[in-house]
């Protein structure tokens, strides 16, 4: 793959006017004042267990007492400044944020790859849980979320080449990342800040990246009524290749929690070679364990189906291949219900099946412990090096792992990677297919 060195920057924001991204960013980050205040002083109701030397009680208390103060005074102008955000909601030109890396010279601008090199890339899925501190706390038992990022990202950036760990019964497990990520495709990336040091820390391997996505006020597509949420969706990718074409849908449908995240598909049109495109698919489902969730999941997978539909209809340029990839919070086995819906997706396969990887894991049962071989039990156990000491329903034998499915692609190498022990409540899945 070739590089080069006389590159510049250029990024995209939400609106085609400069004046209007200035106005929209300066409400954000006043609006923005009052959650990150609301967000430290919610953080000191609790501590985590990765926490090496925690504050007292009497610190904790005093501390949010300070930022229940600061929260009052920043309310109101919060609440006038809501309105003036809603408005400009309505004349955005994008549901995301693009930083595009690019080279001086346009005859070789692009980042393809050749006849010379491998004939094949990478796709890389991870759930980073890179929440606002408190609830990062609550629920994941996770904390310092922006020097999270920035370890993540390093981890990401350098890989190694040492990747097998030595067992056979787990021989697709590996320690570190692969070093041929083209794609990257991450879900919890709600935390602006830890966007941004991803951001700082990759931007010199992928010259495509998109961010902050969503639109956290709106009607979806095709629907009609209205969504609002507090957070975007979460969705963050990288690409190594030029993005011809890509575009956001927001669910429609939302239960529990979820209802404050604008969760939803992002669809990523890239040209690998010159004659050769592959679309990418990045969502995060609803989460939850009950029924209402479960049915949810059912109607967003339908409109994942029917949005996929709508933007092959209006790609001009050829889609060669597909690759489907996100936290999907069901497996084939353990929800019945959402299984049914993987009908909708016709010649996909789930490369977890199509590749007989579960000699390791049991991804069809959402990965609970099923034998000594299983990687829940590893974990369990606390056998390194599969200790994930962040993951709360580790104890329930539950492990969380993103799906991968693809169409048009034959896979040649597929797996979990464990690089992110302690930094997230996710194992990253990764999966390479031949152009």
């Amino acid at each position: 793959m070739a590089f080069y060195r006389t590159k510049t920057t250029w990024r995209e924001g939400f609106f085609d006017s400069i004046i209007l991204n200035v106005l929209y960013d300066s409400v954000v980050r006043i609006i923005d004042v009052f959650w990150i205040l609301l967000d430290k002083m919610l953080t000191n109701l609790s501590v985590t267990s990765d926490q090496t030397h925690p504050p007292s009680k009497l610190s904790r208390f005093s501390h949010f007492i300070y930022y229940l103060i600061l929260v009052a005074f920043t309310l109101i102008t919060s609440a006038l400044l809501t309105p003036v955000w809603l408005v400009l909601h309505c004349f955005k030109s994008r549901n995301y944020r693009r930083f595009h890396t690019f080279t001086i010279d346009p005859e070789t601008s692009k980042t393809l790859l050749s006849d010379q090199d491998n004939s094949t890339f990478t796709v890389v899925s991870a759930n980073l849980c890179l929440l606002p501190e408190s609830l990062a706390k609550f629920g994941t038992n996770l904390s310092d979320s922006k020097g999270r990022a920035f370890k993540i990202a390093t981890k990401i950036k350098k890989a190694s080449k040492v990747l097998n760990f030595n067992d056979k019964e787990f021989k697709h497990i590996r320690l570190n990342f692969p070093d041929d990520v083209n794609f990257l495709c991450l879900q919890e990336v709600f935390n602006k800040e830890s966007a941004q040091k991803i951001i700082q820390v990759i931007q010199e391997d992928f010259d495509e990246i998109v961010y902050d996505i969503g639109n956290p006020c709106g009607v979806p597509k095709n629907y009609y009524r209205p969504r609002f949420s507090v957070e975007n969706s979460g969705l963050f990718f990288a690409s190594k290749h030029e993005i011809i074409r890509c575009d956001f849908t927001s669910f429609a449908d939302a239960t529990c929690s979820d209802v404050m995240a604008g969760k939803g598909v992002f669809f990523a049109l890239c040209r690998v070679k010159k004659d050769k495109n592959v679309l990418i698919v990045n969502t995060h489902l609803q989460a939850q364990e009950t029924q209402t969730a479960a049915n949810v999941r059912v109607k967003q997978m339908l409109q994942i189906s029917k949005a996929l539909e709508d933007f092959l209809r209006g790609c001009k340029e050829n889609v060669d291949q597909i690759v489907i990839s996100g936290d999907l919070n069901w497996g084939f086995d353990s929800h019945p219900v959402e299984s049914k819906t993987f009908d909708f997706f016709k010649g996909f396969t789930d490369v977890h099946k199509s590749c007989e990887y579960s000699t390791s894991l049991d991804p069809w049962s959402m990965h609970c412990i099923k034998s000594s071989a299983d990687l829940a039990k590893k974990i369990f156990d606390n056998e390194c090096p599969f200790v994930w000491n962040c993951n709360k329903n580790v104890e329930k034998g539950i492990i969380k792992l993103d799906h991968i499915w693809s169409k048009k692609n034959e896979s040649v190498d597929f797996g979990y990677v464990t690089a992110l022990n302690g930094l997230t409540d996710h194992i990253p899945v990764f999966a390479k297919f031949k152009i």
